[in-house]
Formats: structure tokens, C-alpha cells, sequence
């Protein structure tokens, strides 16, 4: 481990993480346009089988997305971490996320068996922030980067608020990135933002 980075990387993080804590009254707002960009990617993909989060602390609120799909029929998971050190697996949500129980972090689980990675089309990615190559700075666990290391040929989509992004994030060799990233300004590719965007500037 390069300690220079891991410090470089905290520095970061706390700033990123500020920036998504600071957005005042309209966060709402932006939250709403997240959804919207989101629920639009992924109904594009016709995906069947789509990995969710439900968020803590500064990340967006994607948790009536992430009902609406279920409601509708289609299979929803969220992460819960297993008894190996910095694992994690998919277990499909079948409750009302404001009925699940909390696991030791405060983080909503449901409850089940898990299942196999090989059926995810999506996978939804929180982050405390992203770079412009669409590398992504995690909360230091390394539980998404082992994870989507599992998942070959799965769509990464990346969630965050555009203040969360810079041009370059310090990296090293097991830290993994997204396919697409979705904020409340629209959907940006490693070419820049496609699809309908915002206007907040």
C-alpha cells in the first residue's frame, strides 16, 4: 500500500464528501434529477436484474427508484456485506426498504439468500466522488472494487452529484471505475455528458 496515495486519497475524500454535504435546500431537487437520468438509463438497457444501494450518509437518495422497480416486477438487489473481510454480496429486496432491518453500520439489509453475480446486468455504484476517466474514490473499504472485480460484463453505473467530480482522482492498480455516471446534470460518459442534462450550472 502506498501510504503518499492513501493520505492523497483521504484528503480527497473528505472534500468530496463535503461538497455533497453542502448542498443546501435544493437537494432535493437534484436528488429528483438523479432518479430521472437513472430510471432513464436503465430502462434504455432493458436490463432484468439491477444491484441497487440504499444510501448513508452524503449519497443520493435513490430509494424510490429503487421501489418502483421492485413494485414493478423487477428484480431488485442491495448489497450486504458477508463474513469475509471486505466482501460483500447481492441479496435481492423483497420489503419496502423502510421496513428492512440494519446491519452494524446503520446500513438498510434485506434479508436472504445471496445471489449469484452472474445474473446482475446493473450495477448502481456510490461513491465519494469520480474524475473525468470515470475512476471512482470509495470510502476506503475496497468492498465495490472486489466486488465489480467479480462481475465481468456487468454495467457499472456510477451515482454522485456533480460537485463530487474533479478532472483526476490519485488511483492504484485495484481501484475500479464505471462504465457510465449519473448525476444530476445527466449521464456522463468518458466523452462527456450525453442524454438530457441540467441547467443548474
Amino acid at each position: 500500500m502506498d501510504t503518499d496515495i492513501e493520505r492523497t486519497k483521504d484528503r480527497v475524500r473528505r472534500r468530496l464528501l463535503a461538497n455533497a454535504r453542502e448542498l443546501g435546500g435544493d437537494r432535493g431537487a437534484r436528488e429528483a434529477r438523479i432518479r430521472t437520468h437513472l430510471g432513464g438509463i436503465v430502462e434504455g438497457l432493458e436490463c432484468e436484474v439491477v444491484m441497487g444501494f440504499a444510501p448513508i450518509g452524503s449519497e443520493p437518495d435513490i430509494g424510490p427508484l429503487l421501489e418502483g422497480w421492485r413494485k414493478a416486477g423487477r428484480a431488485v438487489c442491495l448489497p450486504v456485506v458477508g463474513s469475509d473481510p471486505g466482501m460483500m454480496e447481492p441479496v435481492r429486496l423483497r420489503e419496502e426498504l423502510a421496513t428492512l432491518g440494519r446491519d452494524r453500520l446503520g446500513v438498510p439489509i434485506p434479508e436472504g439468500p445471496a445471489m449469484a453475480t452472474g445474473r446482475l446486468d446493473v450495477v448502481l455504484v456510490p461513491g465519494c466522488g469520480f474524475d473525468a476517466g470515470l475512476t471512482r474514490l470509495g470510502r476506503g473499504g475496497g468492498y465495490y472494487d472486489r466486488f465489480l472485480a467479480r462481475c465481468p460484463g456487468v454495467t457499472a453505473i456510477g451515482v454522485c452529484f456533480e460537485s463530487q467530480i474533479v478532472q483526476v482522482l490519485p488511483t492504484e492498480a485495484h481501484d475500479r471505475g464505471v462504465d457510465l455516471l449519473v448525476t444530476e446534470q445527466g449521464v456522463r460518459t468518458i466523452a462527456g455528458f450525453g442524454g438530457s442534462g441540467g441547467d443548474d450550472g
